[in-house]
């Protein structure tokens, strides 16, 4: 039998990039066809990564992920760790962590925490990976 990889719908919206395009038809700040995506109903979606810059956190984040996203598992990844305050950066992990979100921090300039992404999705999905295994369908692709 076939298995499905596992399917994560990677966010990147910094503040430059999430000007609306409502007037280009598109309805949500830079999403294109990710609400599609997203609210597919065969359940491919596993996980959603949100990519967000670490200087400027909330700001960075767009509104409608929270809607879009749902239920599914998330991994807030703070970038440009070397541009932020360690101690700011630090107090935003926390808040996040509080509201129920794994926390990455990255600078994917120098590389620093990249190479922690697939450990942090499999850390975020451990259940429904072990429900894979349970059911003979581990050691799908991540």
């Amino acid at each position: 039998m076939r298995t499905r990889p596992v399917l994560l719908l990677l966010i990147l919206c910094l503040s430059a990039s999430c000007r609306p395009l409502r007037e280009e038809g598109q309805g949500l700040p830079q999403l294109g066809r990710t609400p599609a995506l997203v609210s597919q109903p065969d359940g491919s979606l596993t996980a959603v990564c949100e990519i967000l810059d670490a200087r400027i956190p909330r700001s960075s984040r767009n509104p409608d992920i929270d809607r879009l996203a749902g239920d599914k598992p998330r991994l807030l990844i703070l970038n440009r760790t070397d541009l932020a305050d360690p101690a700011v950066t630090a107090r935003w992990r926390r808040f996040f962590e509080e509201q129920g979100f794994a926390v990455l921090e990255t600078d994917a300039k120098s590389g620093k925490g990249v190479k922690d992404f697939v450990p942090a999705v499999r850390k975020l999905l451990e259940e429904k990976l072990q429900d894979y295994e349970a059911k003979g369908q581990g050691g799908r692709p991540l």
